[in-house]
C-alpha cells in the first residue's frame, strides 16, 4: 500500500495522477470525502469491485454508490428533464440520489437492482480525479460492514486489509460530517428521504 499524506491545503497534479494511475489498473483507492474516508475503484473494473467488497466484507448484493461530474450524469443514469434540474439543485453536496440506472452501471455495483445510488461531492479531490479518470468511481464509506465510519487515516488502516489497498491519500483527522442524506427521485420529481 502505497501513502500519500497531506502537506497544506494545496492538491498536485501528480496526487491527482497517481490516483489515476491505480485506478485506471483495477486498484483501490482510500480518499477523504466531503462525509468521511470513502473506499474506491473505477467504475468499470468488474474485479476491481469484487475487491472491494471483499475489503469491505460486505455482501456482494448490497449495493454501492457511484461518483461522478455532471458532465457524466446522463451516460450512467437514465433520468429525465425533471430529475435532472433536482439533481442540479442538490450537487455537488452531501446527498446520494437514487434514480434508475443505465446498463454502463453493471448489476454488481447495484446488488442487481435497476437503480443507483449517484454522488457529485464538495470535494476538489474527488472531482479532480473523477475528471482525470475519465469515469465515475465506485464509492462507499471505508470501514468493515457493519462498522462505525471513519474519520481518522489511522482507524482506516488498523481496519481494513491493508495488502489489498493499492493507495490511501492520508489527510490525518478529517472533520466529521453526518453520512451522506439517500434521497430518491422519481419521474415526476417526487422525493423521498430514505436516510436523514
Amino acid at each position: 500500500m502505497n501513502i500519500i499524506k497531506r502537506k497544506g491545503g494545496n492538491i498536485s497534479d501528480e496526487m491527482v495522477s497517481s490516483a489515476v494511475e491505480v485506478l485506471k489498473n483495477g486498484g483501490i483507492v482510500v480518499l477523504p470525502a466531503d462525509t468521511c474516508y470513502g473506499i474506491s475503484c473505477a467504475i468499470s473494473n468488474k474485479e476491481a469491485v469484487r475487491k472491494l467488497f471483499d475489503i469491505k466484507e460486505r455482501e456482494h448484493n448490497k449495493p454501492v454508490s457511484i461518483a461522478l461530474d455532471f458532465s457524466m450524469l446522463k451516460d450512467y443514469v437514465d433520468i429525465n428533464e425533471i430529475q435532472e434540474e433536482k439533481i442540479k439543485k442538490l450537487f455537488p453536496g452531501r446527498y446520494t440520489v437514487i434514480v434508475k440506472k443505465k446498463d454502463s452501471v453493471g448489476e454488481f455495483i447495484t446488488g442487481g437492482m435497476e437503480k443507483v445510488g449517484v454522488r457529485i461531492m464538495d470535494d476538489e479531490l474527488h472531482q479532480r480525479i473523477i475528471e482525470a479518470l475519465g469515469e465515475p468511481i465506485v464509492t462507499t464509506s471505508a470501514n468493515l460492514a457493519g462498522r462505525v465510519v471513519k474519520y481518522d487515516s489511522l482507524d482506516v488502516i488498523q481496519e481494513l486489509d491493508n495488502d489489498k489497498i493499492d493507495l490511501i491519500f492520508d489527510y490525518g483527522k478529517i472533520e466529521k460530517n453526518d453520512p451522506s442524506k439517500v434521497i430518491v427521485i422519481d419521474e415526476e420529481g417526487n422525493e423521498e428521504v430514505l436516510r436523514v
